[in-house]
């Protein structure tokens, strides 16, 4: 879901083939057994980076990831300090990629935006754009257009009402058999989520370690 999608660090393994399942020249073929051996070391590295992000005053990571904020603000920190610079920078794209639903809500405002403005339209008015683009095609699976309009409304429109989508927010104008909607412009784009970094502290006091727990890392 798109919860589950914002929750994630995605990591992205690129092979150097279509059959990666296949190789058999990996530098270290038990990673586990590799990692195992050097265990005291991997955690002596560690230990540095974090060690060195704390004398260097903390620097903050440029990056938001709403709820994980003191977890993205210690590893991100760590990670960025220590020359990770790209750590990260695949998150947005991740989101709007991964989340279907948002996707589809983005093309269907979009192309709603450009037909109708802010005029006010019904879901019989706004279902040849799912035809037409695609966005919630799976409205379409209902036998009858009665179906298609009632699965639309409830459980798309429905959904969308109150919440902005690009430079939009829907709003429901009438309620019951007869809905209505209409869209609102923002007063300014949503934010991206990119934080400004702020400046390394010069207090004497250093500021209490992170408590927060990671969220689930996603191997792509």
């Amino acid at each position: 879901t798109g919860e589950l999608v914002k929750r994630t660090v995605p990591t992205v393994l690129q092979p150097r083939d279509d059959r990666p399942h296949l190789r058999t020249d990996f530098a270290h073929p038990d990673c586990f057994a590799y990692a195992r051996e050097r265990r005291r070391a991997v955690l002596e590295a560690i230990l540095g980076i974090v060690e060195r992000w704390k004398a260097a005053g903390r620097p903050r990571c440029d990056v938001a990831m709403g709820g994980y904020e003191r977890w993205i603000e210690a590893v991100g920190g760590c990670l960025r300090h220590a020359g990770a610079v790209h750590w990260m920078t695949n998150y947005t794209k991740w989101v709007t990629q991964a989340d279907d639903a948002q996707v589809d809500a983005e093309v269907l405002v979009r192309e709603w935006a450009r037909q109708f403005d802010t005029e006010i339209v019904t879901a019989s008015q706004l279902l040849p754009i799912v035809e037409r683009t695609g966005a919630f095609r799976w409205v379409l699976s209902k036998p009858t257009q009665a179906g298609q309009l009632v699965s639309f409304g409830r459980k798309v429109l429905k959904a969308l009402v109150n919440r902005p989508v690009l430079t939009w927010i829907v709003r429901l104008t009438e309620s019951g058999s007869s809905a209505s909607y209409r869209l609102e412009r923002l007063a300014a784009p949503p934010s991206t989520g990119a934080v400004a970094p702020a400046p390394p502290t010069t207090s004497s006091e250093s500021p209490p370690p992170p408590e927060a727990q990671p969220p689930r890392s996603v191997l792509l």
